[in-house]
């Protein structure tokens, strides 16, 4: 059995949401060192990110205080989006959203299988840095729930869930904000 952390990274000093490798505001640096204050206990737990900047700035913090190197992880990564010369990605990612997985374009479908198995033979203490759409994805799949969004995860929130043979289980959602999910 495992037990999955999931952290929601950190805000950045990107108003969009579409800066290409954004980092941590003043606030965002507050959330990472918040993510200590309630992660700390844990004794050298293995430490995902996705590979963007403010997944990997929002566990800096608590990888030197559990003394843990984190290991970036390209199936964590941001879900893939159409091209910015084929549409307006702020409106296909909206619309998308307000979606089921069972209607999404197959390269988004894709993406979300490869992020599921890589959790599926996940054991021990596990801290996942990652992002808005991942985290949904990931809490749907432990609820049976096929909806693209969930909930609306806060800036460095933290959502629980087990891993049991390879399923998994919600054990906690994290802190919902009213914030942008981009």
């Amino acid at each position: 059995m495992g037990r999955l952390y999931l952290v929601r990274n950190a805000r950045t000093d990107d108003g969009t949401g579409f800066a290409e490798n954004p980092r941590l505001d003043e606030v965002g640096q507050e959330q990472a060192e918040a993510v200590v204050r309630k992660l700390g206990h844990l004794r050298r737990p293995k430490i995902l990110t996705s590979p963007q900047r403010r997944a990997m700035e929002t566990v800096a913090p608590l990888a030197r205080h559990c003394l843990a190197m984190p290991v970036v992880d390209e199936a964590l990564t941001l879900m893939p989006l159409p091209s910015a010369e084929s549409c307006d990605r702020e409106a296909w990612l909206l619309a998308f959203m307000e979606s089921s997985w069972r209607d999404a374009p197959p390269l988004q479908r894709r993406w979300r299988e490869s992020c599921l198995f890589a959790l599926a033979g996940l054991t021990g203490d596990v801290v996942i840095a990652s992002h808005f759409i991942v985290i949904n994805m990931i809490v749907g799949a432990a609820t049976g729930d096929d909806r693209v969004v969930i909930f609306k995860p806060d800036n460095g929130s933290i959502t629980t869930l087990d891993v049991t043979d390879g399923k998994l289980s919600l054990v906690e959602l994290g802190r919902q904000a009213a914030t942008r999910p981009l």
